[in-house]
Parts: structure tokens; sequence; C-alpha cells
């Protein structure tokens, strides 16, 4: 599985969704590796109890891999230049983790990276599972080293962050690339389902709904 964050290494919206989705799939005794583009060596709270996201699901069954990069929920590419330049300025350094002057340099070598980490370490698996545009290069690399089917899960389109308005060429090219290499395409509503059919031109039969839950802590009442 491959996303940009992971509770608690970071904990936004579709790291959220990851990290109940491969907790259900270990409860099922599935086994996972997801890999993330950073994450930091430790984590720790001094105010609260922290629990590492591995240390919830049963049996470890799932290993977290990060790989260095500064890739972000919903990254535009004006925000990845403002970060790159903030990199700079507080550095100096051109390299260490940011590897690319832009976020599609960034995503490619992402893309490397994991196409190589893969392959040095001998992972094997059944299925590759990605989250978002900024994953697709790298998911669309996997499958072509390994030939493993590739799961691709659309939680928001280019369309629905201005309204259905326009879509960023580059942006639009890439997760069409990803729907159309995909074996299956996994959307979180109806509404995300209809743009991937009518705008990306999937076929309605490869394109399914999967709705984000709720878990209930204890019983509802």
């Amino acid at each position: 599985m491959l996303g940009w964050e992971f509770p608690p290494y970071f904990a936004g919206g579709v790291g959220i969704v990851c990290h109940s989705l491969t907790r259900s799939l270990a409860k099922r005794g599935i086994g996972i590796t997801y890999i993330m583009p950073a994450g930091p060596r430790d984590v720790h709270s001094d105010y609260m109890d922290l629990i590492v996201a591995d240390n919830l699901i049963a049996d470890k069954r799932i290993t977290v891999a990060k790989v260095g990069s500064t890739l972000t929920a919903y990254t535009s590419f004006a925000d990845y230049q403002r970060r790159y330049e903030r990199f700079l300025a507080q550095t100096g350094d051109s390299g260490g983790k940011l590897y690319g002057h832009n976020l599609l340099a960034e995503m490619e070598r992402f893309a490397q990276k994991v196409a190589l980490l893969v392959q040095e370490e001998g992972m094997q698996f059944d299925v590759i599972h990605a989250h978002d545009w900024t994953t697709f290069p790298a998911a669309m690399l996997l499958k072509k080293v390994t030939g493993k089917p590739l799961i691709v899960h659309v939680h928001i389109t280019e369309f629905d962050k201005t309204g259905g308005q326009y879509a960023d060429s580059r942006v639009y090219a890439i997760e069409k690339a990803g729907m159309d290499a995909a074996d299956l395409v996994v959307a979180v509503s109806n509404l995300v389902r209809n743009r991937c059919i009518h705008q990306y031109y999937q076929r309605p039969e490869k394109v399914r709904v999967v709705y984000n839950a709720v878990d209930f802590v204890g019983s509802p009442r």
C-alpha cells in the first residue's frame, strides 16, 4: 500500500482512512507493507500516551517503510515550491531529503525509490494499493516491474477541488494515467465515482464505491 501519511506519523484525513483500512485488513489475516514518502525516526508526546500506529494492528502484521520525501497530503505545485524555497533558505542545502526541485520531479524520484526498495528487499506481495494521485506514478512503475494487479483509491479528484469547474492539466494527466493503469478503481462516494467515469473515461464496472465509515469506541448509544 502506497500513501503519504499514516497516524501517528501524520494524521490527515487520508491517513486516518489508510489506518482504518489496514487495521481491518490485518484483522482478517492479510499482511501489509505500507510505504509512505517520509516520517520521523520515532514518535512521542510529552503530554499524553501516544501509541505508534503498528501497535494498534493485531499481531503487528503491518510494516511501515519510510522513504525520504517532502510530499504531503493535497499538495499543489505552488505549495511544493514554497516548501522547497523555505527548505533552501533554512538549510542552504539543495539535496538532503528533498529530491526534486518541483513536485513532478519529487513524485518521479519517489516512484524510482519505491521500485528500488521493493526489488532490493525482495518484497513479496499480491496486490498494489495506491492512495491518490501523488502515489500513482510509483504505483504504475511498481506494477510494471512486478506485474502485480493495481488498485487505485480515489479520495478526491482535481475537479472536486474546484467545485467541478476545471482541473490542472498536469494533475489530471497523472490521475487519468493511474486510473487507466489500474485493474480496479475505488472511489469514496458516488460523486467521485461519477467523476472517474465521466471526466476520466473509466468503465463503470471498473469503478467501485467504498464509503468511509465510523469506528465506534465501545457500544454506540
